[in-house]
């Protein structure tokens, strides 16, 4: 038995005969747990050891809640991630699926107690007779034993209160009718109507979807009103397209060659039915996308279900619709805009198999898909897979670990992908298959480095925008095409610092400093981590004498700058700061591709999932930005977000331009990105991380300590590093490094100390038996007030 506590054992509970013919493997129980009750999961069914054993109280579930491969998954992420097996197993279960039934408790009818039955188990009998029922709830523990007694003789008997979830009030699809106009030909005199009729342009989308992207629901009743959009309660079934007012399926696109020999791959995979790890590495553009609509067919054709998952549905709608379109009410989505009673009915029809594919961000990773045949990870460089918080697990080990135990294909999609699983491929540990040419573009990109140091040197001031790049985008401009501007940074200005002493206005919690924001109605300065926010000092709040000054751009400044450079251009900012508010991402980007807008500033929500046919020049505002992080994935993760933003230009007939401004234009990172050759950067990189004895050569595990007292904070995590040395000398061969400050050293109130735990080699083995010994002998306990946390294969080391 797993229980839902902080422990990291399992136990075991003796079965009353009352409860044999309901206990199995994936159900839910009551049991008790030192002075209470707790609810676990039944992990197995064993013989009775000779031990004396308490029984378990309650069976909460009529049919097991978790299928065995998800008993065995939550299983490997307990062992492997150090984590409690019952917290592990709950987060596996939507929080209103555990709760959708009950056991009560009925006199049966003509049934007579017997002459032996004791006073207090009368007393029990009488209760039930009184009320009609009682609710397992309602069972004290000291009445347990007597309820046993009625049930083993037959005077009381044991029934199920389903509580099926009623549907969503408004669990409503919509999706564009036959005389739907162009968005572009009613945008200017219905602006909000145009951006409901781009958001269905790809395919019929839910309500919560279509909320979460920025379309109001009186954009979507004027559209239902003047007969432009249709709306079903249910998505549309395969053999009813009209009812969309679109084909179904969509045109098949004709495939390239690579696509098929992908393709080809896959499906020996899902014919031999055995675990088949797969790389699909393809350029952006190259129909990376075509390929997993294609495969996920061949599963179901082959009577297998699939998951599909993606770094962030929200900023997927293309990919959303396509497979919305071509699947119908096979498609379950599983993402952050569904409410709960949303949620366990997409759940609930995945563990029916009424629905036989889950789409949706890293937790679809977990959902009850029946024979499970094909897994998608698209973008599986994404750091976003990975947990921060609580259950630390990377959503694409998860799925390798489950397709092994399926015997499923796994497809691992991206343009640039992981190093880590680059090398696998390399070493056949992965198939790879390669899509190196874009499917619609006619010509190659032209990629420009441009060097902000001679540009400075010569008009001797900071640039934000070099001349290269201006007379680009006027010249693409003049043409009627379309403009991307890339910062990586929400705001005015990302610090304000005094004249005098120099130091930075920074957070109260965090060590950062605050961002200005020039949002009205007034100027403010937040702070991006924890949220807290306050007003602009009139002086220097450290030495109280000197002015402040704006240090740096974020994107609200490079929309100044942009209206300046290129006078009556149309310029539109997307960041979390717009999304949140006004037309939302659907309404910017809407905007965008009706060619309402010549420039669009953004931050890594436009660099991946966006197709915009007239968008001819790309300009990385500050190609340095993120080269420098104190982490050793900073170079690929720099490599990686330039690329993918280069990769929104010349996707169609007309060519694309691309400048990375720099003030270190010779490096190696940035090379490699202008010249798009992926493999020369990801085997130069494989060489540097095997001289610094970093993934994938060596595992990691981070040991964070934080709490609000520094002092404290540090004395527990020396105490730890001390504790973790001294096991480590007893031959295990494993680095204890540190503690040191983490970089962000207080984040929302909390000191931050780390241990870095560096294995001998590739294996896991080592440093797994070393966690567990320093978990077992007390080495990473925490106290009241300071929290300790062990991340195995951190993503992130700030």
């Amino acid at each position: 038995m797993a229980v839902i506590r902080p422990v990291r054992q399992t136990f075991h509970y003796r079965i009353p005969d009352s409860l044999r013919d309901v206990v199995a493997p994936g159900v839910r129980c009551s049991v008790p747990f030192g002075r209470a009750a707790a609810v676990g999961f039944v992990l197995a069914l064993e013989d009775e050891p000779e031990c004396p054993l308490k029984d378990l109280f309650e069976v909460l579930d009529p049919e097991p809640c978790l299928p065995t491969d998800l008993l065995e998954l939550g299983a490997w992420l307990a062992s492997y991630y150090h984590h409690p097996p019952g917290e592990c197993l709950a987060a596996l279960v939507p929080p209103a699926a555990r709760a959708d039934a009950e056991p009560v408790y009925r006199a049966r009818s003509g049934a007579q107690p017997p002459p032996e039955l004791g006073r207090a188990a009368g007393r029990l009998l009488e209760r039930v007779l009184a009320r009609g029922e009682l609710r397992a709830a309602e069972i004290r523990t000291g009445d347990r034993g007597d309820l046993r007694v009625l049930l083993e003789g037959g005077v009381v008997e044991r029934q199920w209160r389903i509580r099926a979830p009623s549907p969503p009030p408004r669990e409503e699809w919509f999706s564009l009718a036959p005389q739907a106009p162009a968005p572009a030909a009613v945008a200017t005199r219905s602006p909000r109507q145009a951006e409901a009729l781009e958001a269905l342009r790809a395919g019929p989308l839910p309500g919560a979807v279509l909320r979460a992207r920025g379309v109001t629901r009186d954009a979507l009743n004027r559209a239902l009103a003047k007969g432009w959009v249709s709306r079903a309660q249910n998505r549309a079934p395969a053999a009813d397209p009209s009812r969309f007012g679109i084909p179904f399926p969509a045109p098949a696109a004709r495939l390239t060659p690579e696509q098929g020999g992908a393709l080809e791959q896959v499906r020996q995979g899902l014919e031999a039915g055995a675990f088949t790890p797969l790389l699909l590495q393809g350029v952006t553009g190259s129909g990376k996308t075509e390929v997993y609509l294609r495969a996920v067919e061949g599963a179901l054709e082959r009577g297998r279900g699939a998951i599909v998952l993606v770094p962030e549905i929200s900023l997927t709608p293309q990919l959303l619709g396509r497979f919305c379109t071509a699947f119908g009410d096979a498609v379950a989505l599983l993402h952050s805009g569904l409410g709960e009673r949303e949620r366990r009915l997409q759940w609930e029809a995945l563990r029916r198999g009424d629905a036989r594919v889950a789409l949706g961000a890293r937790s679809a990773v977990f959902a009850p898909v029946r024979r499970l045949g094909l897994l998608v990870v698209d973008e599986e460089h994404e750091p976003s897979y990975k947990q921060e918080e609580g259950l630390r697990y990377h959503a694409k080990h998860a799925a390798l670990v489950r397709a092994r135990a399926c015997g499923a294909v796994v497809l691992l999609g991206s343009a640039t992908p992981d190093v880590e699983t680059f090398h696998a491929a390399c070493e056949g540990r992965y198939g790879r298959m390669v899509l190196p040419h874009r499917v619609l573009a006619s010509a190659p990109l032209e990629v420009n480095l441009v060097d902000l140091r001679q540009e400075e040197r010569r008009r001797r001031t900071r640039v934000l925008l070099s001349e290269p790049l201006r007379r680009a985008v006027a010249e693409g401009i003049a043409r009627g095409e379309q403009a991307l501007l890339f910062l990586n940074r929400r705001g005015f200005s990302p610090a304000l610092v005094c004249g005098t002493c120099g130091e930075a206005v920074s957070c109260r919690s965090c060590s950062i400093a605050l961002t200005l924001h020039r949002a009205p109605p007034v100027a403010a300065l937040l702070c991006h981590y924890c949220g807290s926010r306050r007003p602009v000092p009139p002086r220097c709040p450290h030495c109280g004498n000197g002015e402040l000054a704006a240090a740096g751009a974020g994107t609200q400044r490079l929309v100044e700058e942009a209206q300046r450079a290129w006078p009556g251009a149309r310029v539109v900012r997307l960041d979390r700061d717009a999304a949140r508010k006004g037309a939302g991402t659907a309404g910017v980007l809407g905007a965008f591709s009706r060619g309402e807008a010549d420039v669009l500033v953004g931050t890594q929500m436009v660099t991946k999932g966006h197709h915009f046919p007239r968008l001819t020049v790309v300009g990385v505002v500050d190609a340095d930005l993120s080269l420098h992080f104190p982490d050793f994935r900073a170079g690929e993760r720099t490599f990686q977000t330039l690329m993918q933003v280069a990769g929104r230009a010349g996707r169609e007939a007309l060519a694309g331009r691309v400048f990375f401004q720099s003030r270190n234009p010779h490096h190696e990172v940035l090379t490699a990105a202008a010249s798009g050759d992926y493999e020369a950067f990801a085997r130069q990189e494989l060489r540097l991380r095997q001289d610094a004895g970093f993934p994938p050569f060596r595992r990691l595990a981070l040991v964070r300590v934080s709490g609000p007292d520094p002092v404290a904070a540090r004395e527990a995590a020396g105490t730890a590093a001390d504790r973790a040395r001294s096991i480590a000398g007893r031959g295990l061969g494993i680095d204890v490094m540190g503690p040191a400050p983490a970089p962000l050293e207080r984040l929302r109130g909390r000191w931050r100390f780390q241990i870095l735990l560096r294995a001998p080699g590739p294996e896991a083995g080592p440093l797994q038996r070393f966690l567990r010994r320093l978990l077992e002998e007390g080495a990473l306990v925490p106290s009241r007030s300071v929290r300790v946390h062990v991340d195995v294969d951190p993503v992130s080391l700030l």
